[in-house]
């Protein structure tokens, strides 16, 4: 069987299974392709130093005002829920590499109370002791825009839009000027039955979502009337008070089905990962 799918899915999938996939993959563009770029965020050996709450990020603003320019709010992927983002009011201390810290003396002041720690991290290089690591000084302007979120490790289809430009933690996956169409897509359970079939089960119903195989997950091609319907679904599912969750949830996942080609009872149950027919062999009992 010629297959359009490479690596672990083709490897471990089922022929079932893998006729699923390879549906999805020529119904669409790879999201690497569709989007122009993705990307991870900013890592840190030392997270307990560098984000801080609300209360010290107003006391260091307090006393000087400057302290503001360098501190921006964050969040990782634990803030990352279906559809939207719990907010849990985190700020990152963006030291980036070359940093003229002395224009920043209420930060450097915090800083130094853990200097000690610091300068002891491994792989130091040539960075200064009060520097971020990996700060990827080349992502701040896209890391301050409007962008698309998503956990690079999870059990479960979480996307969310981020409107306000927060800096992001290297657990999370982005992408700059998204629509809520694509969070529509990499929000689904399809697109999750992609992922988990490229990606590495880690045990416990989690899966590391490597960034060189989320960039393969097709998008599908869809006319700019279907796109809008998802878009407003998603809108609302967005809405923390959103009232029919369930109901939306299974109407955004009936779209993107029918968008990639998944028409039959056989595909949906694989994808929603419902318990086979009896007529449908062993081997298939066992996905």
């Amino acid at each position: 069987m010629t297959t359009a799918l490479t690596g672990r899915a083709a490897t471990a999938a089922s022929a079932h299974v893998l006729v699923v996939l390879n549906k999805m993959v020529v119904s669409g563009v790879p999201l690497e392709a569709y989007c122009g770029g993705i990307h991870s965020g900013i890592g840190s050996a030392a997270e307990h130093v560098f984000v801080i709450d609300r209360r010290t990020r107003d006391q260091l603003v307090a006393q000087d005002a400057s302290s503001a320019e360098i501190l921006k709010p964050y969040l990782t992927a634990k803030d990352i829920r279906p559809w939207r983002i719990e907010e849990r009011d985190l700020w990152l201390i963006y030291t980036h590499p070359g940093i003229e810290m002395n224009r920043y003396p209420a930060v450097l002041d915090y800083l130094r109370t853990f200097r000690g720690g610091l300068e002891a991290r491994p792989n130091r290089g040539q960075s200064t002791w009060y520097e971020l690591r990996r700060a990827r000084e080349t992502l701040a302007s896209a890391l301050a825009q409007p962008k698309l979120v998503f956990p690079s490790f999870s059990n479960s289809p979480r996307c969310a839009m981020d409107s306000i430009g927060r800096y992001v933690s290297h657990d999370v996956y982005f992408v700059v000027g998204a629509d809520r169409y694509l969070q529509g897509i990499i929000g689904s359970r399809m697109a999750w039955f992609f992922l988990i079939y490229v990606s590495a089960a880690t045990g416990m119903g989690y899966y590391r979502l490597y960034l060189r195989d989320v960039k393969r997950l097709p998008i599908p091609r869809a006319p700019e009337s279907v796109r809008k319907v998802v878009a407003v679904l998603v809108e609302r599912l967005s809405d923390e008070t959103c009232p029919d969750r369930l109901g939306l949830e299974a109407e955004v996942n009936d779209r993107v089905a029918a968008l990639y080609g998944l028409t039959t009872d056989e595909e949906r149950r694989l994808v929603e990962g419902l318990p086979p027919a009896p007529a449908e062999s062993e081997n298939e009992a066992s996905l």
